[in-house]
Parts: C-alpha cells; sequence; structure tokens
C-alpha cells in the first residue's frame, strides 16, 4: 500500500499537524537567536566594561600622567569603534585591537590588553592600595633555562632567560657561578631575553663587584625614587678584577636591558650586538571585567646621574655587531684583554 499521497489529497488533520509542526520549528529557531543574541550582547556589554576600567586605571596609574591621560582619552572616545570593529571576533583578536590602539598613542612595549586566560603574569596589582605590584609566588612563575659554564680561554658564560628569581633559580645560578670561579672573564647574555624581575638582576650583576654598587635607579607615579643595587649577600664568588662583555640585541627587553644598562653605567662592562628593544618601564597586569587584563607600566628606570633612561630608545652597544655574531666578537675582545693582562 502505498503510503504517500499527493499534497492535494491532504486533509485538514494533516494541514493542522504540518502547520504545528512548523510553528515549533519557527519557535525553536527565533528561540535560539534570541539566546545567541542575548549571549553576544552581554559579552559586548562586558568588553566596554573592560575598556572604561583599563580607562580609568590608565589615567589614574600609567607612569606618565600625561601619557595615562592621553590612553583614557583615546579609549574613551574609541570605546564603540572598538567594539563594534570586533563584535564578530573572538576575545584574542578583540585584546590585539586594544592593544594596537593604545600603542599607537603612546609606544610602550609594556602596555598590553590580555583577552581572558591567556597568561599568569609575574607581578599583579596589589590587593591592599598600594601601588608596587607584588610579585607571585615562586610555582607560579615559570621555569627559566639557566645555562652558565666555562667557554675556552677561561671565559664564563652566563645566561638566565627569562630573567626570573625563584628559589630553586637563585640556588641553581649561585651553584652554577660557584663552578665558574676560575673564569679569566664573564659574558653576561640577554640576546632575545624578553625581561625577568628586579632581584635576578641585581642577584647576577653582584658577581661583577667586590662590593655593594648601585646600578639602576627607579621610581613608581606617586612613590619615591628607589635605588636598585647589587646584592651584599651574594652567595658565590667575586669576578671585580676580570674583564666583563654583555651581549644584547633587538629583542633584549625589560629586565634583560636593565641588567645590561646598569652594567654600562657602572663601567662595568662593555656591550657588543645590537640595539635592545627600549622597553625601560615596570609594572603589573591589572584584572579588568569579564576576565580580561591590562599590563599596567607605572614605573620607570634610569641612570640615577642623568635622570635618563632607554624607554622607546633602547640601549647602544658599544660594539654594533650583528646579534649572531655578538659572542664571537666578545670572545675575541676579551682574549684580547686577558693576554694584554699578562703581558
Amino acid at each position: 500500500m502505498d503510503l504517500v499521497r499527493h499534497p492535494l489529497e491532504w486533509t485538514c488533520l494533516d494541514r493542522r499537524r504540518a502547520m504545528a509542526a512548523i510553528g515549533v520549528g519557527l519557535g525553536t529557531l527565533l528561540s535560539g537567536t534570541a539566546a545567541v543574541g542575548a549571549a553576544t550582547s552581554a559579552a559586548t556589554e562586558m568588553r566596554r566594561a573592560a575598556l572604561r576600567s583599563a580607562a580609568r586605571h590608565l589615567k589614574e596609574r600609567y607612569v606618565s600622567p600625561s601619557g595615562g591621560a592621553a590612553l583614557a582619552a583615546a579609549l574613551n572616545a574609541r570605546e564603540s569603534e572598538l567594539v563594534t570593529e570586533a563584535k564578530n571576533d573572538d576575545n584574542t583578536v578583540f585584546a590585539a585591537r586594544v592593544s594596537d590602539a593604545m600603542r599607537a598613542i603612546v609606544p610602550d612595549y609594556h602596555l598590553r590588553f590580555f583577552p581572558p586566560g591567556d597568561r599568569v603574569p609575574m607581578r599583579v596589582v596589589r590587593s591592599d592600595g598600594g601601588r608596587t605590584p607584588q610579585r607571585l609566588p615562586d610555582d607560579r612563575r615559570g621555569k627559566p633555562e639557566v645555562d652558565i659554564k666555562l667557554l675556552l680561554s677561561k671565559i664564563g658564560y652566563i645566561r638566565v632567560s627569562p630573567l626570573i628569581s625563584t628559589a630553586a633559580t637563585t640556588a641553581q645560578v649561585e651553584a652554577r657561578m660557584r663552578q665558574i670561579a676560575s673564569a679569566a672573564a664573564l659574558i653576561y647574555d640577554v640576546r632575545g631575553v624578553p625581561g625577568g624581575d628586579p632581584a635576578m638582576v641585581a642577584l647576577l650583576s653582584s658577581y661583577a663587584f667586590d662590593r655593594p654598587t648601585k646600578l639602576v635607579a627607579t621610581q613608581v607615579r606617586g612613590e619615591n625614587v628607589v635605588q636598585r643595587w647589587t646584592r651584599a649577600d651574594r652567595n658565590g664568588p667575586s669576578f671585580a678584577s676580570v674583564p666583563v662583555a654583555v651581549l644584547i640585541d633587538s629583542r633584549s627587553a625589560s629586565a634583560a636591558e636593565a641588567l645590561a644598562f646598569g652594567l654600562k653605567i657602572t663601567g662595568r662592562a662593555e656591550l657588543f650586538g645590537e640595539r635592545s628593544r627600549g622597553a625601560g618601564h615596570s609594572g603589573g597586569v591589572v584584572p579588568l571585567d569579564g576576565g580580561f587584563g591590562l599590563w599596567l607600566p607605572t614605573g620607570r628606570a634610569f641612570d640615577p646621574a642623568t635622570g635618563k633612561g632607554w624607554d622607546q630608545v633602547g640601549i647602544e652597544p658599544l660594539h654594533a655587531v650583528p646579534a649572531e655574531r655578538a659572542l664571537d666578537a666578545a670572545r675575541a675582545a676579551l682574549i684580547a684583554k686577558i693576554g694584554a693582562r699578562k703581558s
């Protein structure tokens, strides 16, 4: 028996059933569309709230008051534009758009807008109202690469990337430095090192001196100047009497630049390689609405004698050579110095 009927043979009951089914389908479709629309609207409002919060923090706490005011004004003025442009994009693309917009106003390497869940920062804003960022516990700070060894001609080679000072990393550095105690010269290699923290900079710098020494000065907006020193409690040998070289390149940034800058302005080292990135500000990550985050630069580092830093301009090496040739150039120069001392 053929159960398929011609449409003209449908009964009234058939038609009512068909219309009911269509109605259910349309209702489901409209309900789903409404749910998507509500979710999109909620996401849009969360992004707007994050932008407003970022603008407020920038105006109140960015290292340069004028720069902070300009950044806040730009975000407030472009809020609708930024949200509308990225309405069909995920949060990562939206965050990148905001970062680009901020850096178009102030070309600050550290200035960054993060999407939810992007990364765990090394420092966050304080919960007690202070302006200096809090350091996270060691178990949330990552594990840096430590490469400390003796090269030919008894040249000590030192590389820690990134320059993060956990208890385990500090112990590892101190043990390795004791192993190269016979070094006749030192090379600090910060090529490609993206940053770190002042504590590791102070520790590594300490080995180049035989007494506590002033390195760079820092100042957080709204606070007094802080002088950064080498560590008085350094555990290991002193290499104060040997020549020192530092290798830098265009990817050396932040704490890596602080290490090179401190050894340069104290006259303790000669720099080889390329002009560094120019990231001379410090700060931490501010949590925003919706899980977004703002890396907020709140302080600057500079030469205490001149007041000049390296943000946006970088550090110029004494010996300008391509990054890939910097190690060979430094080794040749140090070997010549070692030979001259022996003669």
